[in-house]
């Protein structure tokens, strides 16, 4: 399977240095986009998610999703939030959100969820190969 794309989706405030360095070490590729528009002519490439603020859209999170979910079904749905802002995981969860990261977004936070990410995409699809469970499975 080639490498998914990781689509930051809005504002992010602002956009750290680090960002697209780290994206890229993990085996991804990395695009930005400003508007819901402009994901929709990404649709048909290989995103494997969308890390998304609902504040910088200017719609609710539950709308967010349906429209993130419209355009790229199958990627999964990162909710970027104010780290005091209230959320509802449930809701959120029901509604279609694979995870949720606090703004502004720190490396090993995103590094972990892009982890999260790799292995459920392993668990979706037959034809990655699996993991070695031990040190012992590589010699």
């Amino acid at each position: 399977m080639e490498a998914g794309i990781i689509v930051m989706l809005g504002e992010m405030a602002p956009q750290p240095s680090w960002l697209d360095r780290l994206v890229k070490s993990a085996g991804w590729q990395y695009q930005a986009v400003a508007s819901l528009n402009d994901l929709r002519e990404l649709a048909d490439s290989n995103i494997a998610a969308v890390f998304f603020n609902a504040r910088s859209l200017e719609l609710p999170l539950k709308d967010c999703l349906v429209w993130i979910q419209s355009i790229t079904p199958a990627a999964r749905c990162v909710v970027c939030h104010g780290f005091l802002e209230e959320i509802d995981w449930a809701s959120l969860s029901n509604w279609g959100a694979f995870h949720s990261l606090p703004l502004p977004l720190d490396p090993a936070e995103l590094r972990q969820a892009l982890g999260f990410i790799a292995m459920d995409r392993r668990e979706q699809s037959p034809m990655i190969p699996e993991l070695p469970k031990s040190v012992g499975e590589f010699a």
